[in-house]
């Protein structure tokens, strides 16, 4: 087995072609403990109420609501680096995939 390496093992959170929509290319610095948790957990409640929207007792979730909601804890873990309001300017599908891509790079490899 390899030696772990940190160098290899983590890749910088660098992301590209968002420029034309006022996003330049950047790295998003390295999340703190506390801005992963309080990732985690915006993003559980947001799962939370989409999954009780579902139950045919349950009121309708607002989903305009709920994705401002992604939006601003997408910024914090981004350090403020991307405002909400920048990804707000994205197209849904461009938000989607590159909230889909952090998560994806946040996710324990192995």
């Amino acid at each position: 087995m390899a030696p772990f390496n940190a160098a290899t093992a983590v890749e910088p959170l660098s992301y590209t072609g968002l420029s034309g929509y006022g996003i330049p290319d950047g790295v998003i610095p390295e999340p703190s403990e506390a801005q992963l948790i309080a990732f985690n957990d915006q993003l559980a409640t947001v799962r939370k109420a989409i999954e009780a929207a579902a139950d045919a007792d349950a009121p309708t979730v607002d989903e305009a609501q709920m994705l401002a909601a992604a939006r601003v804890s997408l910024s914090a873990l981004c350090s403020g680096d991307i405002t909400p309001e920048q990804f707000a300017a994205l197209p849904p599908r461009i938000f989607s995939a590159f909230l889909g891509w952090v998560l994806g790079e946040l996710a324990p490899k192995g």
